[in-house]
């Protein structure tokens, strides 16, 4: 789940706070919110869209208890939108201390600029990769469901390095299948960079320029770039295509 925070100085938003965490229980069919025998998004648990939780640091009372009484486990739940509320409402006072210290525009002006400073390593560490092209496939496992058909996804890459970028494309994967096993876009995303980045230097500060010098290509509706109103509910925990 994630809660995002705007920052403001001299009455505008300088910047954005988020927290991103794994709550325990949403509901669902079985404890934990996590099966791969779950036919649609629907049966995953309570879909939450973009809502205020809180308002001017005040707790939205109704949309906690919504919250709360979808989960099995209300009490850690509780404590976690608290543990994330806190964490928001930190990061925006250190933000909002060094915009006092130093301005907005030179705060933005470092952002910009350890953006390019994570992209300039990476593709220096993607230059060191021999070009060429590297293909690999494999097939996820079938879901064993009584009365299910046992599908088995074919994932496929092609990886195609030139210089100091390098392309993943899924062209050829499996469609989606029924189940929690597909895999949205971002979550496809999210593991072919951390891929690149276990591949080059973990050590370089993580932000956005890092995946600059990465294309991903994966065709709409196969089991790596689900459409609406596919199960993922087990993909977004352990994806394979890293």
């Amino acid at each position: 789940m994630q809660f995002t925070r705007p920052v403001f100085a001299d009455g505008r938003i300088v910047a954005f706070v988020m927290t991103r965490g794994h709550w325990t229980d949403i509901g669902g069919q079985l404890p934990g919110s996590y099966t791969v025998t779950t036919w649609n998004v629907f049966a995953e648990g309570i879909r939450i869209p973009p809502v205020f939780l809180y308002r001017v640091d005040k707790v939205v009372q109704d949309m906690l208890n919504l919250l709360t009484k979808n989960s099995r486990n209300a009490h850690e739940l509780l404590l976690d939108i608290q543990a994330q509320y806190a964490g928001t409402f930190v990061g925006d006072r250190r933000i909002g201390e060094l915009v006092s210290k130093y301005g907005a525009d030179a705060l933005r002006d470092v952002m910009s600029q350890s953006l390019d400073h994570s992209e300039k390593l990476i593709r220096a560490e993607i230059a060191r990769i021999p070009d060429g092209v590297y293909e690999a496939e494999e097939y996820l496992d079938p879901i064993e469901a009584p009365g299910w058909k046992q599908e088995r996804p074919l994932l496929k890459v092609k990886i195609t390095k030139t210089g100091d970028h390098i392309t993943f494309d899924y062209t050829g994967t499996g469609a989606q299948v029924r189940g929690g096993i597909n895999c949205p876009l971002s979550v496809t995303c999210n593991s072919t960079w951390f891929t690149v980045k276990a591949l080059t230097d973990p050590g370089i500060l993580i932000n956005q320029g890092c995946y600059r010098p990465v294309t991903i290509i994966a065709p709409e509706g196969s089991v790596l770039n689900c459409r609406y109103p596919a199960s993922a509910c087990r993909a977004i925990r352990r994806p394979r295509c890293a």
